[in-house]
């Protein structure tokens, strides 16, 4: 029973089933001494002992109630007397802190009488509860705090009104609210946290306002100060917006008729095709952007400009690349974006302090949206202590939208239009859906309540639906089956969490609890994960940077060790799967036979000799690969770049046998280039001859040859990337057929290296599957699932929408056939869309 209460200092001694009322456990302290409030010293001199009642979390469906000795002690020191404290018992409190914050976990998303009667206590005890801990957030100082967040929001819109949002950028949470938007009160609010706390804050991203810089710079010396980009990316829209509303205006003045009318059916309804980022667009919108760009090619550079802009933060570019791309594109906007450039300008060094280690203020905006739905859920909010209360309370304890009652399922209507993939859908290029959330009133609200009240509109993607018919229960893909039209969502019920959980699966692998927004359902058991699932499957993990993805990964990866009947190939990018990095630990951390004898690894460092000595995995070489003998046409043209048409359709002329051929031999082409008439007359034709009959040196053809052979010597020549002496795609191949685990560490490379590599190695497998898997000998097919982190930078839409390209992206083919030819992938991926 003291296991199952796990509360921490005490043991149960006794217990008591009383019908009608509860479960009563009998407590008793595990320490004799108790330390003086007064003088601090320790005593075990008790002066009265006084039992006492509390409440505690339920068990199951009955009440539970503590039965405490809380004792009164005499200090030997200072002879004063005073009462004990419990850590699990607030001050003159009849029930337990846990206790209390599951009450106001539920009162935060229902009403003080449903949750009243649902845990039998008073209204009364709710509020006091909601007050006290409340009261404890409000005066709390952050533990540690490295990544502070500022911004505002505004109470009152249009009336110059502001509240100061503080937010911890790790955690993702409120950590305070300053009443007043200045540098006085920000500054006072602050330093009430101490020099502890501010003296451990490495970076503060902030809003473009000078007063939170001035802040910064003057309490937290020491921290880097990283500028919100977003104000500027907003100010860059607005000048492109001016300048199409402009363009419209001009034509007013035009007196040719024809021409007018032609440019103004080009800008109709032209705003949102130019505003929105390019890889958003559904067809018609693009098609919009093609007229805005023939009608008026000053807004289509302009156009180009705010993607190259965008472009240059969503890319891996980091320290002084991004600086220097930044220079290169205010350069070129200054004529265009004269005031985004003034801005950029003068916050230059906070805004490109992002590269170093890209932190956003997207956690603080994404808190300020939920910020305004707390407003508008609460009337607005006119008093700040009560406003700065449910926030805190919000953050801390509940979800906004969990409902706890289940009278009130009701969460959300999702107007839903799903795009498959599949042809007949080309035309539309992403999923959208519609969804209006209600405000939920402290009552029963009828239908027609209901569809009143559904008024904010959001774009969200969904992976699929639950249906439970009441015999079983069925999960769809979004992708495979449109979801009926205007349909409610709710949330999961208990037989939907069961089939979840997988309680059924004996054998699964224990990855983790189930997590709905911020609820963890602890008490359910167990994630029991089949990892035969994995098999022949396209698998997508889904998170945002440093939620665990990795993690979540190699716990996958271990089990899946074990079982020899395919083999799997990881690319690790941070080179964290297979040693220890500074707070998480790697499959040659854990010594068991299973990943001595089964994981392979393939990277250029220097590895930690306990790792060599006690053999911890099967370490085989550096990473490089033989690109004379592996190199395709499409990956020239793909990692290439600069190729003129010329080059291009010599290129495209070589089959991949020429391909190898040309590369051993082009240095001799280069300087023979007769030898070109000789080995490609298809090609070139005859050599051209003077009036005497003597070979002409060809310039042109020479020309063509060195210029290919500048734009590849990085993929040809030995170092990083080729080695002629490299076997490391054919053993990599053995090693997947023995069904061993394949780590091919890329964190020393760069990020074009890594992407070759990946991408070269990834697409021999598929091919030779694919010829196998069509021919007589199946047992030569290579049975593995690869693991693809950030698959958002391979899985690339212009790879995916352009199946009529001969090189289509090996990641797309493995994700889309590879199950054909026994290959699963599972992609890493930051961003749903």
């Amino acid at each position: 029973m003291t296991e199952l209460l796990h509360l921490e200092g005490v043991v149960v001694t006794n217990y008591q089933i009383i019908t009608d009322i509860g479960i009563v456990l009998h407590l008793e302290n595990m320490s004799r001494e108790s330390q003086c409030i007064h003088c601090g010293s320790k005593t075990e001199k008790v002066h009265q002992n006084n039992e006492l009642t509390i409440r505690d979390l339920p068990f199951g469906e009955q009440a539970l109630y503590l039965r405490i000795n809380r004792r009164q002690m005499r200090c030997k020191k200072c002879g004063k007397k005073f009462t004990e404290e419990l850590n699990y018992l607030p001050k003159k409190r009849t029930y337990t802190d846990r206790f209390r914050k599951k009450i106001v976990a539920e009162v935060l998303n229902s009403d003080l009488k449903n949750t009243a009667e649902r845990n039998g206590v008073s209204e009364q005890e709710i509020e006091t509860m909601l007050k006290d801990l409340g009261e404890e957030l409000i005066t709390a100082k952050p533990q540690g705090l490295k990544k502070l967040g500022i911004d505002e929001i505004a109470m009152i819109k249009g009336k110059g009104n502001y509240y100061a949002v503080l937010v911890n950028i790790d955690t993702g949470k409120i950590i305070g609210l300053g009443e007043k938007r200045t540098k006085e009160a920000l500054t006072e609010y602050l330093k009430h946290w101490g020099e502890e706390v501010l003296s451990q804050i490495e970076e503060v991203s902030i809003y473009l306002w000078i007063g939170y810089k001035n802040v910064a710079e003057k309490l937290m010396p020491q921290a880097q100060i990283v500028g919100d980009r977003f104000p500027v990316m907003k100010q860059v829209n607005n000048e492109l917006d001016e300048a199409r509303k402009e363009v419209k205006r001009e034509q007013l003045s035009i007196k040719n008729k024809k021409n007018k009318e032609n440019i103004l059916a080009g800008m109709a309804k032209s705003k949102y095709a130019l505003l929105k980022n390019e890889g958003d667009l559904v067809e018609k919108e693009r098609k919009k952007l093609e007229e805005v760009y023939k009608v008026s090619p000053k807004l289509g550079e302009m156009h180009k400009l705010k993607e190259e802009f965008r472009e240059v933060f969503e890319k891996n570019t980091e320290g002084n690349e991004g600086l220097f791309a930044l220079s290169d594109w205010l350069k070129k906007a200054m004529a265009y974006f004269p005031k985004s450039c003034q801005t950029m300008r003068r916050w230059i060094d906070e805004i490109t302090a992002y590269f170093d280690n890209r932190t956003t203020q997207g956690t603080v905006e994404g808190i300020n949206n939920k910020l305004k739905v707390i407003k508008r859920r609460g009337y607005g909010f006119r008093n700040f202590k009560n406003f700065s209360l449910r926030c805190l309370l919000n953050w801390h304890f509940a979800s906004l939208f969990y409902m706890v009652s289940s009278e009130e399922p009701y969460l959300a209507r999702v107007e839903a239009e799903i795009y498959d993939e599949d042809p007949i859908f080309k035309s539309q290029d992403k999923t959208l859906i519609a969804v209006h959330y209600a405000r939920i009133a402290e009552r029963a609200l009828s239908e027609r309540d209901k569809q009143k009240m559904f008024s904010y509109t959001y774009k969200v993607g969904i992976l699929g639906t639950f249906t439970d018919s009441g015999s079983s229960i069925l999960f769809t893909t979004a992708v495979r089956k449109l979801p009926t039209v205007s349909y409610i969502a709710r949330h999961l019920n208990k037989r939907e969490i069961d089939s979840i959980l997988n309680k059924t699966n004996e054998n699964g692998a224990e990855i983790g609890y189930l997590c709905v927004g911020e609820t963890v359902f602890q008490g359910k058991g167990l994630i029991l994960f089949k990892i035969d699932k994995l098999r022949n499957k396209r698998t997508m993990v889904f998170a945002q940077s440093a939620f665990g993805k990795t993690n979540l990964v190699k716990l996958l990866l271990y089990h899946m060790t074990r079982d020899t009947s395919y083999g799997k190939l990881i690319f690790d990018l941070n080179g964290e799967y297979f040693l220890r990095g500074t707070a998480t630990y790697g499959l040659g951390d854990i010594n068991e036979n299973s990943i001595k004898d089964n994981v392979v690894v393939y990277t250029d460092k220097k590895l930690p000799e306990i790792y060599k000595t006690e053999n911890r995995f099967i370490f085989v070489g550096k990473v490089s690969l033989n690109m004379h003998k592996h190199l395709a046409v499409g990956d020239i043209l793909n990692f290439g770049a600069g190729f003129s048409e010329v080059m291009k359709s010599f290129l495209l002329y070589l089959d991949e046998e020429g391909v190898s051929n040309f590369i051993e031999k082009i240095d001799d082409y280069a300087d023979n280039p007769s030898n070109l008439y000789r080995d490609f007359s298809d090609f070139f034709g005859e050599q051209k001859k003077d009036a005497k009959g003597n070979i002409k040196e060809d310039f042109s053809a020479r020309k063509t040859i060195m210029a290919i052979q500048k734009r590849i010597r990085h993929l040809i020549d030995e170092g990083s990337l080729h080695s002629s002496s490299s076997n490391l795609i054919e053993n990599v191949f053995k090693c997947l057929k023995q069904g061993k685990t394949v780590i091919i560490d890329l964190s020393l490379k760069d990020n074009m290296d890594a992407s070759i590599i990946s991408t070269i190695l990834v697409r021999k497998l598929f091919e030779s599957n694919k010829e196998e898997f069509t021919s007589d000998k199946p047992e030569e097919v290579v049975n593995a699932v690869v693991f693809v982190e950030e698959a958002q930078n391979v899985l690339s839409q212009e790879f995916v929408k352009s199946n009529a390209n001969p090189f289509v992206n090996p990641f797309v083919r493995v994700a889309k056939e590879g199950r054909k030819g026994s290959s699963g992938i599972v992609m890493q991926i930051i961003n749903l869309k």
